[in-house]
């Protein structure tokens, strides 16, 4: 296998590893939103909202970095599935 797949497969595995946490990271949010509903009764304030909504902003942040990862791995796999050009003497 090239670099380029070595790296491919990598990436891909990567990014599967990283959306699972970000699935995970989800759950604790709603964890938090559950509790701050049964806390407080306020839908829209107080410090189990904050955490709440700051970790769903970094778990959204997250999964833009994996799409990221995703672009790059498309361009390796064009890269590498482009077809050799032949040098003439």
């Amino acid at each position: 296998m090239s670099n380029f797949g070595t790296m491919s497969d990598g990436i891909w595995t990567t990014v599967n590893n990283v959306e699972e946490c970000t699935y995970k990271i989800k759950n604790v949010a709603n964890v938090l939103e559950i509790m701050a509903v049964a806390e407080t009764g306020d839908i829209e304030s107080g410090a189990l909202w904050l955490m709440r909504d700051n970790i769903i902003e970094l778990s959204d942040k997250i999964e833009s970095y994996t799409q990221d990862l995703l672009d790059c791995r498309r361009e390796l796999m064009d890269e590498m599935n482009k077809p050799k050009t032949s040098k003439k003497k």
